[in-house]
């Protein structure tokens, strides 16, 4: 039996973004904790968690993907607030999170369930969160200095940019960390209606 590939849906940040994001990981980095800190090389922001998908069912995959995107259009976003899951006391994932989550988030979100669910992907029963993972806490200890920094600051300044396209990406778990590579980007169809 063919072995699936670990995939997912997400759009990328810009550069921007991610170069300002790093110049706070660094920063953060020299605290103490057992942190295992996302390479911004890699950063993203989650739709949809697809796991294992037998390679006979990718081009269905594919097909939904460009279905949702069709119905969606462009728009800006903006990151900045950080936070922690499930709390700063016992924090297990480090975030950062959008200024203002723009509706077209939530439409793209909903189109990219109702046609993975239609393909027999289950649908997410947790609540929409979108955010780009900084860190995963692998050992909760010793880490005060860092959350009480993170907290402190509150947000990292980034600038705005324009989601143009989503991608379906293979996953690859590595001991370096997750290797993502593109499978297919679908561009978002809709026409703004803001002109």
């Amino acid at each position: 039996m063919a072995q699936g590939i670990r995939s997912f849906i997400a759009f990328p940040v810009s550069a921007e973004t991610a170069q300002a994001v790093s110049h706070a990981i660094m920063e953060w980095q020299r605290l103490p904790g057992d942190v295992r800190w996302t390479s911004v090389i890699n950063m993203h922001l989650t739709l949809k968690f697809l796991g294992d998908v037998p390679p006979d069912q990718l081009a269905a995959v594919r097909e939904a993907l460009a279905n949702a995107a069709a119905g969606t259009a462009p728009f800006r976003i903006q990151f900045g607030p950080l936070g922690a899951f499930p709390s700063w006391r016992r924090p297990r994932v480090l975030w950062i999170g959008p200024v203002s989550v723009p509706p077209q988030v939530a439409v793209l979100y909903e189109a990219m369930e109702r046609e993975m669910s239609t393909l027999g992907f289950p649908r997410e029963d947790r609540p929409f969160s979108p955010h780009l993972t900084l860190a995963r806490i692998k050992q909760p200890y010793g880490l005060e200095q860092l959350t009480s920094r993170m907290q402190a600051r509150q947000s990292v300044a980034c600038p705005p940019f324009t989601v143009r396209n989503v991608t379906l990406f293979k996953s690859d778990l590595r001991p370096a960390g997750p290797v993502y590579t593109s499978l297919q980007t679908c561009d978002l169809a809709l026409e703004d209606s803001d002109g």
